[in-house]
């Protein structure tokens, strides 16, 4: 299954140390998503990769997210905001269920500047 993945073609002949860093991460992540495992913890799968990619692993947490679980963490919370059904943020201590940003801004994650 790794090898049939969309923009994989412009890898995969490709040394890793040659790869770009997303380049890098999306491989990472394609890799992670093949392991027979119930849940995968995502640290910032977001960061550092471009936006084709970002649309590519989206697409991808869609497809699995029956089949398995994701915690994902990352600073690019619309991207999380986008595939998550559901969201939490921990502060000093204590998690909060988070529906949208403006939740984020309620609970001082976001700047209040951020509103609409």
């Amino acid at each position: 299954m790794l090898f049939y993945n969309q923009r994989i073609n412009k890898i995969e002949t490709q040394k890793v140390g040659v790869l770009s860093i997303g380049e890098q991460r999306f491989l990472q992540f394609l890799l992670l998503l093949n392991l027979d495992h119930y849940f995968l913890l995502l640290d910032e799968p977001f960061s550092m990769v471009e936006p084709l990619y970002k649309d590519l692993i989206k697409e991808k947490i869609e497809e699995y997210k029956h089949h398995k679980g994701f915690i994902i963490t990352d600073h690019y919370y619309l991207d999380v905001l986008q595939v998550s059904t559901i969201k939490k943020v921990i502060k000093n201590g204590a998690m909060k269920t988070i529906i949208n940003d403006t939740d984020l801004i309620d609970s001082g994650y976001l700047s209040d500047r951020l509103r609409r």
